[in-house]
């Protein structure tokens, strides 16, 4: 499916890295105020603290300083739960670590957590491994996906699924089966077509990707989206590498329009970058935006 440019759509403007830190207490009123002035109104998190230690006082104060500043927080991450391992013990504890972040997710205001499956690589949780790949897998991840929708349910705290081509969430389709036997309202995916760029034919026909992966993921969208860029490296192996709006090949007008698949009230945002890299990348988008028939909520 196709939009015209011109048909009119409301969004969010968010934030995760750059002046969004990894210490809650660093999340001062002047930081939150810095935020807010550059047009952001939601921020994702990535918090080195344990998984209740926002769940008191800590937490509420923080979400008293992102109100009094204009900001939410949209997605409560910092994860990487083994949702694929064989070991039934190592996904039970994953679990049970999610489950009671969920009540610091709370506390702070969040919209939503955000974390991957996990992988079958040893040391890094979007790494791959052909065992991911496999019916198997996506049957275990469905299990425990539907024990981790019920502590959603209870705990009124929706997941946003990463989703990437080296793990077991590896393509739309896969996703949309997967998320459709858990069928959950609390499990969804969040929207970040850069992750399903496997080839050189996806990176150079990125719109079509972006748009079909929309398409086909439909209601099982979270009210999120990551927008980035993607290059690729000129060297003698295949080398595609994630890169800030604005510095790359990706159809980033198509993932604006691809955007009007997700629920209302969604969040665009901007990862992965430091701080100067961050302020220049959410004026592409803003600009883009105004472009393309976006409008960001102020």
């Amino acid at each position: 499916m196709t939009f015209e440019s011109n048909e009119s759509l409301e969004m969010h403007l968010g934030l995760g890295q750059g002046l969004v830190p990894e210490d809650p207490d660093e999340l001062t009123p002047q930081r939150a105020s810095q935020i807010s002035q550059l047009g952001v109104t939601r921020i994702m998190t990535h918090f080195a603290v344990a998984p209740g230690g926002l769940g008191g006082d800590r937490g509420k104060t923080l979400a008293e300083t992102l109100d009094n500043a204009g900001l939410g927080i949209v997605q409560y991450g910092g994860f990487g739960p083994r949702l694929v391992s064989p070991d039934a013990r190592i996904a039970a504890h994953d679990i049970g670590i999610i489950a009671e972040a969920m009540s610091s997710a709370q506390t702070v205001g969040a919209e939503a957590m955000l974390f991957g499956c996990g992988s079958h690589h040893p040391t890094f949780s979007y790494g791959p491994d052909p065992r991911n790949h496999t019916q198997e897998t996506r049957d275990r991840l469905v299990r425990n996906l539907a024990i981790l929708a019920r502590h959603a349910e209870d705990a009124e705290m929706p997941v946003s699924l990463e989703a990437h081509l080296l793990t077991t969430l590896d393509t739309p389709e896969h996703v949309r089966e997967i998320l459709d036997a858990v069928d959950s309202p609390w499990i969804r995916a969040n929207y970040d077509p850069v992750n399903f760029l496997g080839s050189l034919e996806a990176v150079f026909s990125s719109g079509e990707v972006a748009e079909s992966a929309a398409a086909t993921l439909g209601p099982r969208l979270a009210p999120s989206a990551h927008i980035k860029d993607v290059v690729v490296e000129p060297d003698l192996v295949l080398k595609i590498s994630e890169a800030a709006p604005g510095t790359g090949v990706m159809d980033l007008p198509a993932v604006l329009r691809a955007c009007r698949h997700l629920p209302s009230d969604a969040t665009l945002l901007v990862e992965h970058l430091g701080v100067r890299e961050s302020a220049a990348a959410l004026r592409c988008v803003q600009e883009l935006g105004a472009e393309h028939g976006v409008r960001f909520i102020s």
